[in-house]
Parts: C-alpha cells; structure tokens; sequence
C-alpha cells in the first residue's frame, strides 16, 4: 500500500485554501471596480444600453403582433368571402358576391382581392396594437404583394413609425420601426373562385331553380378536378352557399386564446332564373 505523504496533503491543502481565498478576493475587487467603473464612469453607457435593449424587445413584439394580425387577416379575408363590404347583403354568414330579386341582378364579386386584403390587415394590426402596444397605434398604412408563382403573400409598412426609450432625465434614443411580414398562403385561390362563379353564372343563370342543382354540380366537380380544391356547395331555392376548406394551418389571435385551425372561405351566389343579367 502506497504511504500518504502528510506533510505534502498538508501543502497542498493549504494551497487549495490560498488559491480561494485570492479567487474570492479577485472577484470582490473586480466586481467592486466595475460599479465603481458603472456609477462613475460608465453609468450613461449602461443606461444607453439598457435602453438600446428595451427598444430591441419593443421591435420584436411590433414584428409579432404584425404576424399574427397577417394570421387572423387570413381567417377573417376568408370569412368574408374575400371581400370588406357585404353590399349584395347575406345569405345567414355567407356574404353575397351577387344578389337577384324579380327587378334587378347586383354584381359585388371582389373586383381587385390583393387590395381587399390589404384593409383586412390594415384593420387586424391596428385592433392588435391597440390592445398590445397603445403607444404605437398611430395611423399605419401597407402595400402588399402577392406571387402567385410561388403562393407568397407579403406585407410592407409604407409609413415609418419611430421608438423612443428615455435613458436619463430629458435624454431619448429613438429608433425607426416599420413592418415586414410574409407568410406562404395561396392568396390567388380567390382568382379562381371568381372565375368558377362567373362560369357558374355563365352556365346556369338562366335555370329555373328545380334544375339549377343539376347545373351547379357538374361545374364545380370540374373545376375541383382541376384545380385540386374541394369546394363545397349548397343550394336553397335560387342561392347557393359554397365552403372551401383551406389546407393551411395558422394560428388565430382572439381576445381570450391562440388557437389553430384552418381558414375557411365562404360566399354566396344568387343565381337561378337570372333574366336581366348584364
């Protein structure tokens, strides 16, 4: 067995010991130099950080409150049927993109939907931001851009907002905000569903309404054929009710959760017996 050394384990017990108390006597004066160094010397440059940092977070919560007000612009654009008015009125939830009475046929498909889009968010991002960030709810105009190649929708802020965080008395760093969001989402099915309703109403507006089912539903197996959709439809008397279940999942910011689900678009046609269409 080998023998222990005493006076060595004493040694370098004792080194041990020394080199801790140096360790802890090092960071005390470091960290007392340091406030000292802050409170002195440095106190405006921790200060102008701080704020710095303050301002970063205050972006990052304007850059996520634009995302999701681009979700739930998305729900709500659906909702609607891709449009901001109901002029041609209701079918129960379902806005009208045409109306019919016995006198007169009203036209009120969306006419330029990427625009229509446009205030949807505008008015989401601004009920968002008065709720989250009432400091910033100034007026915030957008273009958006669709690429209809690659199913891309893009926001860009055309008004330049400004962050101003005080760091001492009288002293402000300010800082420019303005969004940039985008998201993948297949914007341009709206073109197609105008297209499948003008042929709808093409095909089958002159129908009385006993034969108006045996018109509408040939029309629209093809043109879910074709395009892979799965548009759902119900006809009552002269009005059909059509749903389009989305594939995309985003999540939708209401006043008590987040929840996840997929946007539904919904509109209505009055369309049999059209004598007078123009």
């Amino acid at each position: 067995m080998r023998k222990t050394n005493k006076k060595g384990f004493v040694f370098e017990l004792s080194l041990v010991f020394v080199t801790f108390i140096l360790l802890v006597t090092i960071v005390v004066q470091v960290n007392s130099r340091l406030q000292v160094f802050k409170e002195v010397v440095g106190k405006e440059a921790f200060d102008v950080l701080e704020a710095n940092l303050k301002i970063r977070a205050e972006k990052f919560r304007y850059h996520r409150l634009g995302k999701y007000a681009l979700y739930n612009a998305i729900y709500d654009f659906a909702a609607a049927g891709g449009k901001n008015t109901d002029e041609c009125g209701k079918e129960e939830s379902y806005v009208k993109w045409t109306h019919l009475t016995d006198e007169e046929f009203k036209n009120c498909m969306p006419v330029n939907y990427v625009s229509d889009f446009n205030l949807t968010f505008t008015d989401n991002f601004n009920e968002l931001l008065l709720t989250a960030m009432p400091a910033a709810n100034n007026k915030h105009e957008f273009s958006i851009d669709y690429d209809l190649e690659e199913n891309k929708l893009s926001v860009d802020e055309t008004t330049r907002g400004s962050l101003e965080m005080e760091y001492k008395p009288n002293a402000l760093i300010t800082d420019e905000m303005s969004l940039n969001a985008a998201e993948n989402y297949n914007l341009g099915v709206y073109g197609k569903l105008i297209a499948l309703s003008k042929s709808l109403l093409a095909k089958c507006g002159t129908n009385q309404t006993e034969e108006l089912k045996k018109c509408i539903e040939p029309v629209i197996a093809v043109f879910n054929d074709a395009n892979k959709l799965s548009v759902n439809h119900e006809i009552k008397q002269r009005t059909a009710k059509f749903d389009l279940d989305q594939s995309d999942i985003f999540p939708y910011v209401n006043a008590d959760n987040i929840e996840l689900k997929k946007p539904r678009i919904k509109f209505a046609l009055d369309i049999g017996n059209i004598s007078s269409m123009k």
